[in-house]
């Protein structure tokens, strides 16, 4: 957990950065995954909504808040991953799918 915000918002640029390389579901559920950590609360939270808004420009629910989002959510990635809290594990576990798929596309040397 970040221990500050201005962490937080730093893990949670990176996050996003690396997620974009990921399938639509996949990005999806990282970057939601991210948002069940309550050291997101605030510019962090923003910055990824707003990364998600960026990738699916279309959703009306993206443009808000968080609780405009959940329903997108819920719609995505179904009712169990949004009762399910964030664990460490599930923590890294979206960090290293990201990153290695980062790495497989040869990023930044292709």
């Amino acid at each position: 957990m970040a221990a500050s915000e201005d962490e937080a918002e730093a893990w949670g640029s990176a996050l996003a950065s690396l997620a974009k390389f990921q399938a639509d579901a996949e990005f999806t559920a990282t970057l939601v995954e991210a948002l069940k950590y309550p050291t997101t609360v605030g510019k962090p939270m923003q910055l990824i909504i707003r990364a998600l808004h960026q990738r699916f420009p279309d959703v009306r629910e993206l443009n808000g808040s968080l609780a405009d989002a959940v329903p997108w959510f819920v719609q995505r990635l179904g009712a169990d991953t949004m009762r399910h809290p964030a664990t460490v594990n599930s923590g890294r576990a979206a960090i290293r799918r990201a990153a290695v798929r980062l790495a497989s596309s040869g990023w930044p040397f292709s």
